[in-house]
């Protein structure tokens, strides 16, 4: 038995001359009469219905029948029936029609006269040998067409003179060509870089393939990708090197959002350290401002120390503004949002921002009709404009042109205008432009990097640019950039529209309007603002109940009604207890009263958490007696 003993081999003879029958059945039955089952029809036409009906392991097909003769016997059968073995006989003998039937796919051709039944057998056996190879080598080559064209990834074959012999659909796609107009162009055409095209292929030629080599390929429309290139070197049966076949995966995107993830760990990691710092500095700054605002109180406008005690004041402004800077670009500092219209800010800061550049730049203002709100920190927003302003002014050392613009746009999806960080919706877009000496990719790739400067030792921090991301990330927006070398730059900022009314401007009070008689519990475990604290309030006219620590606290109340407290200021972060967990208590002894929190640590995050509740009134540190003035007189009214 053959196939491993599950059935006989069934072959299908179409002969129509009745001796050449017998003597084919009479060799086959000699040879291997437990073998095969043989059945014979006389007609091509019959062994076609008789292959439509039932399946037949090898066919023996005469070319010479009365409804078909000769090369077109064979290849009708063959069409018909192209994965079953035909072998040809024929009682003639014709070398060329004998060659052309193998070349069409017929696994032998015997002549009847110089055949016996071993050779017979013998070619069924080799033939189905055959066939079952070709028929693998099919599946194989069907399988790989399969990869070949679906593949995600570009997939290639190319001559060793970079000539495409076949590429993928996906290639045509990454790169942007049509086949045909791929097919004029050269392989070599697609690199970035000549340089790294001759190290890929010294690499691949030396080792016969490379796996997933960084390459830079540019498209079409002449944009640079990051790809990742696996290929192998393609030899002949004699081993000639004769080309290439690989497959490149575009990982552009993959990249940037590493990258990205790089620059928001960068951050992290600065911002924490900046969150811890902030927390000491602060409280030092609160004193040393509180102490220069109480000393300023008891001088002369016009003395020589008052003049001093200003300067104190203003180192202390600056230095908090470098800090607040540090928390800006980490997301960590704390937002006093409001309603806000962005060209009322622009306008209010344009004396400002002329102050700021040079007479040889000239300022436009182009302000969007119907902007529509946002929801800002005041004093953030215009830190973003006034820190585009200063980048724009330096890219203009010879003067130029700047513009500020604002507009509303309206996305309905994510495409190409709107950054990839934001959801589709409404946005005012403030575009800040200049004339300047513009920026290369590799700059523009890191503008937004903490400490990343194209300016001289000393020029500058490297925080502008960062800074102004961080604010816009806060505020739930994108920056945007466009810039090439000698072609100016213009940065764009998405901000989410809000539907409110903007908040009135909010108007200086008098010193007496912030005057008050109320008594006030002030709960601090710093020294140094514990007793500045206590100062100010003082002068302001409340009578102050003061501990450094919780338990000093509900000692003082004594814990029982009949205390009267007006308003709580406590720090959130203590020992023995935090601020909410005191305010809770304290109300519990005494009864309802107001709470004022105020903290070091300058981080947004404090007011979402468990800790403090987003809408509980507080102020962050440092800040000034008058500051803190305006916030207790701001609670006691509420």
């Amino acid at each position: 038995m053959m196939n491993n003993g599950n059935h006989l081999l069934r072959l299908l003879l179409v002969e129509d001359n009745p001796g050449d029958v017998r003597l084919i059945e009479a060799m086959l039955q000699e040879t291997a009469a437990r073998e095969f089952s043989l059945e014979c029809v006389d007609r091509l036409a019959a062994g076609l219905e008789r292959l439509g009906h039932k399946k037949s392991d090898v066919v023996l097909l005469d070319l010479s029948l009365p409804d078909s003769h000769g090369l077109d016997t064979f290849l009708t059968m063959h069409s018909y029936a192209p994965h079953v073995p035909v072998i040809v006989l024929t009682g003639a003998k014709d070398d060329e029609l004998a060659l052309q039937a193998v070349q069409e796919g017929a696994q032998d051709y015997l002549i009847k006269g110089e055949i016996d039944g071993k050779l017979l057998m013998r070619a069924v056996r080799y033939g189905l040998e055959r066939h079952r190879i070709e028929e693998e080598l099919r599946q194989s080559e069907e399988r790989y067409r399969t990869f070949f064209e679906q593949s995600q990834d570009a997939v290639y074959i190319v001559d060793r003179e970079g000539r495409w012999i076949d590429v993928n659909q996906s290639l045509l796609d990454l790169f942007g060509y049509s086949a045909e107009e791929i097919a004029e162009l050269g392989a070599d055409t697609f690199w970035a870089d000549r340089r790294e095209r001759e190290r890929f292929r010294a690499a691949i030629e030396a080792d016969g393939s490379v796996a997933e080599v960084p390459v830079k390929y540019r498209k079409k429309n002449g944009t640079v990708i990051e790809c990742l290139e696996t290929s192998t070197v393609r030899r002949d049966g004699g081993e000639r090197f004769v080309g290439y076949q690989g497959i490149i995966r575009d990982v552009t995107e993959r990249n940037e959002l590493e990258r990205q993830l790089l620059q928001a760990q960068k951050i992290e990691a600065v911002g924490q350290l900046a969150g811890g710092v902030a927390h000491d500095f602060n409280n030092i700054l609160t004193g040393i401002t509180g102490y220069a605002q109480l000393a300023l109180q008891q001088l002369e406008e016009d003395s020589g120390t008052a003049a001093d005690l200003r300067k104190v004041l203003e180192v202390a402004e600056r230095a908090h503004k470098l800090t607040a800077q540090l928390l800006a670009f980490s997301h960590r500092q704390t937002l006093q949002e409001k309603v806000l219209n962005l060209n009322r800010l622009v306008t209010d800061s344009l004396k400002m921002i002329q102050r700021l550049v040079s007479e040889d730049i000239e300022i436009s203002f182009l302000p969007g009709k119907e902007l529509g709100n946002i929801r800002a920190d005041a004093v953030q927003a215009e830190q973003i404009i006034l820190n585009l302003v200063i980048n724009a002014r330096d890219a203009m050392p010879d003067g130029g042109e700047l513009t500020i613009a604002t507009s509303r746009r309206r996305f309905a999806a994510a495409g190409h205008d709107l950054p990839a960080t934001l959801d589709p919706g409404e946005y005012v877009v403030v575009s800040v432009s200049d004339n300047g000496v513009g920026m290369d990719e590799g700059t523009q790739a890191r503008i937004f990097e903490p400490f990343f400067t194209t300016k001289e030792v000393g020029k500058g921090t490297g925080l502008g640019l960062a800074t102004v991301e961080g604010i816009v990330t806060q505020h739930g927006g994108a920056i945007r950039v466009r810039s090439a070398p000698g072609e100016g730059t213009t940065f764009d900022v998405f901000l989410p529209v809000v539907e409110e009314e903007a908040d009135p401007v909010a108007v200086a009070e008098p010193k007496a309007d912030l005057e008050g008689s109320e008594i006030i519990l002030l709960v601090e475990d710093e020294e140094l603002v514990r007793s500045v604290t206590t100062r100010g309030l003082k002068l302001f006219g409340y009578t102050v109940l003061v501990a450094a620590t919780p338990s000093q606290a509900l000692s003082l109340i004594g814990g029982g009604r009949g205390t009267t407290i007006d308003l709580l200021i406590t720090d959130v972060v203590m020992p023995e207890m935090n601020g909410p967990l005191l305010y809770e208590e304290i109300q519990r002894q005494v009864g309802e009263m107001k709470v004022l929190y105020v903290s070091g640590y300058a981080d947004k995050r404090i007011l979402k958490t468990k800790v403090l509740d987003a809408g509980a009134p507080f102020l962050p540190k440092p800040f000034g007696i008058t500051e803190l003035a305006h916030k207790v007189r701001e609670v006691l009214d509420r």
